[in-house]
């Protein structure tokens, strides 16, 4: 099952839907679907565009992966909790006034998560 067959599953979204949504025939929905044939990118833009994929267009024709899916939604979790520690750390530190730490964390902080 494809990356799309998938999100419109998930989604409740038919082809037909996809296609209308788009601005494309509901074959070609149907064969980005079967993941057959590699269709233009602009193409694969409308459709991911249609059922709300951020993600990169071409990734829509590959097949799905639960496990990576799984994967990343822990790391994205994983993120929120780290983002959400680092706001409690903050906010605990210019509460005892110790502006200057609070601002050293901060920076470290920027450091590893654009490393």
């Amino acid at each position: 099952m494809t990356n799309l067959k998938h999100l419109m599953v998930e989604r409740g979204m038919t082809q037909s839907e996809v296609a209308a949504k788009a601005h494309v025939t509901q074959n070609t929905v149907s064969t980005a679907c079967n993941g057959k044939h590699m269709s233009k990118p602009s193409t694969l833009a409308k459709i991911a565009e249609a059922v709300g994929w951020e993600g990169d267009p071409k990734a829509l024709v590959a097949e799905h992966d639960e496990g990576s899916a799984a994967t990343l939604r822990n790391v994205v979790k994983s993120q929120a909790e780290a983002i959400a520690h680092l706001k409690d750390a903050l906010v605990a530190l210019v509460v005892d006034g110790d502006k200057t730490k609070a601002m050293a964390c901060l920076l470290m902080s920027e450091v590893s998560i654009n490393d």
